[in-house]
């Protein structure tokens, strides 16, 4: 685990959407509702593996990104189900909070250097599951297959992000320089985040270039937030500056009407090999259960976590969860999007369409 994961690699394949069917013909298909209980077990048997883990024991400082992610992971699950049965526009943004918690899961097992292949197969599973759901009941995913021009808020938004990377790539290469200098695994995270801040500057004013411009967006929110825990003093800026970009997209998402009826359809899941997450359901339950009662958050010494990288700095054990609080207020005040009056329960529950940090099959016409 020591090396970032394939899956934190963008890419984009010009094949087709998962086959996609009315009703299921075997176990290789499912729906939105089936995928998120699939998604419980596959998190059931990480927790279970974890829990045997001693890198992963909650007494290690490290460990507790991977834990707390989790946790995020299992409440927004829970979510996630609850909003697809009431059909509420929730689900887009629940699902969005499961990603970026596995994101933060998924980098904490590269920083913690855990080696542990039920965890890992767990995981992959989980990322798997994630990705099918996003490629095929998201927003983006029904605006993808909608087709058509582009609007002109569409166009007013696409401009926005793209205006946005060029102090996106100033912050990357600070922390690059004065943070990453000695850690590889942050250079090679760093340097794909640069890639696709990059990419979105050439994203083209089509559905193609704006849908997948913003699925980039979503996929460096989920690094961004997974690495932030691990860049010490220099990860202040992150939250404030992904919140700002996730609301970019929530200005185009709150007005496109999503036909639910989309996520009754099955979609065929032979290629996720989910034969190993079987699990039965005392089981299932006693791991939920660990997340749902656990207390897996920082007491605020984020310096825990960098000891042994080198930052520039003298001393980097002092708290600074407050400087990140601070920071988050500075940056939303400093914003264009300050005067607009955002309530603050925007900035909750916001997370990124990771879909295992893949791409996967998405096919942008070639237009990206």
């Amino acid at each position: 685990m020591r090396s970032l994961p394939s899956k934190l690699v963008l890419v984009t394949l010009l094949s087709p959407l998962f086959a996609v069917s009315s009703f299921a013909q075997d176990d290789n298909q499912a729906n939105a509702s089936a995928l998120l209980d699939k998604a419980q077990s596959s998190l059931a048997i990480v927790v279970a593996a974890a829990q045997k883990d001693p890198s992963l024991n909650l007494e290690v400082a490290k460990s507790k990104p991977f834990w707390d992610g989790l946790k995020d992971v299992n409440t927004n699950l829970e979510n996630s189900k609850r909003d697809l049965e009431n059909q509420d526009n929730r689900f887009f943004a629940s699902l969005s909070s499961v990603s970026a918690g596995f994101a933060q899961a998924q980098i904490a097992l590269i920083m913690t250097g855990t080696e542990n292949q039920g965890v890992a197969s767990g995981m992959q599973s989980l990322g798997g599951i994630l990705q099918t759901l996003n490629e095929n009941f998201s927003k983006e995913a029904a605006r993808l297959k909608q087709g058509g021009e582009l609007t002109a808020s569409e166009k007013q938004q696409l401009d926005r992000l793209i205006a946005q990377q060029d102090e996106l790539l100033k912050k990357l290469e600070a922390v690059e320089q004065n943070v990453a200098k000695n850690n590889a695994e942050m250079q090679a995270a760093i340097a794909k985040m640069k890639e696709e801040s990059k990419k979105i500057r050439r994203s083209r004013r089509n559905v193609g270039g704006f849908v997948g411009g913003f699925f980039a967006a979503h996929i460096m929110y989920d690094w961004l937030w997974g690495w932030h825990w691990w860049w010490g003093p220099w990860g202040g800026w992150c939250p404030g500056f992904i919140d700002i970009n996730i609301i970019i997209w929530d200005d185009w998402a709150d007005d496109f009407v999503y036909d639910w009826a989309l996520a009754d359809a099955y979609v065929d899941i032979a290629d996720l090999d989910l034969d190993l997450i079987d699990i039965d359901d005392a089981d299932l339950a006693t791991s939920l259960e660990f997340l749902n009662e656990g207390n897996f958050s920082f007491d605020g010494d984020m310096g825990a976590l960098t000891e042994g990288i080198d930052h520039g700095w003298d001393d980097v054990s002092t708290d600074t969860g407050a400087q990140l609080v601070e920071q988050v207020e500075t940056n939303f005040e400093n914003s264009a999007l300050y005067d607009r009056q955002i309530p603050v329960e925007t900035f909750e529950d916001h997370g990124v369409q990771d879909f295992g940090s893949d791409m996967g099959s998405m096919d942008f016409g070639g237009d990206w």
